[in-house]
């Protein structure tokens, strides 16, 4: 095995509660049902998920990651959500990612961006060239 593949993900308990809305454990265990139980990650504490050794690592994590960085009762209540890939040769050299900025907070601007876009109407082309 070349590197270790985690990531933790931190959910705003506070929040969770204050709003009632769903309960911590029910968000916990359905982020535990993709992660462990879909996607065959290890949950080596209460919030980190690790890859358990294969080469899928981190194809399962990023698929993990962006499926719960869709679900607005993940998106709206995690308070941190980071990426860690650790060389195995070299445990010390650790390299990590924010990936609530990367997935959550950049998916949120690229589509206020989207929504600001004027649309054209009734079968007009925006002036853009058909080739008739």
């Amino acid at each position: 095995m070349d590197s270790i593949y985690k990531l933790q993900i931190v959910m705003d308990k506070a929040k969770i509660q204050f709003e009632g809305k769903y309960t911590y454990d029910n968000i916990v265990a359905a982020i535990d049902n993709v992660l462990v139980t879909q996607l065959g990650m290890l949950k080596e504490s209460d919030d980190i998920y690790v890859g358990p050794g294969t080469r899928h690592d981190f194809a399962k994590l990023g698929k993990g990651g962006l499926f719960l960085a869709e679900q607005s009762w993940f998106s709206n209540n995690v308070k941190s959500m980071e990426y860690y890939s650790i060389d195995a040769e070299y445990p010390d050299s650790i390299d990590q990612e924010d990936w609530k900025k990367s997935m959550i907070e950049n998916r949120r601007l690229s589509a206020e961006w989207h929504r600001s876009i004027k649309r054209p109407h009734n079968g007009e082309n925006a002036g853009v060239q058909t080739g008739r």
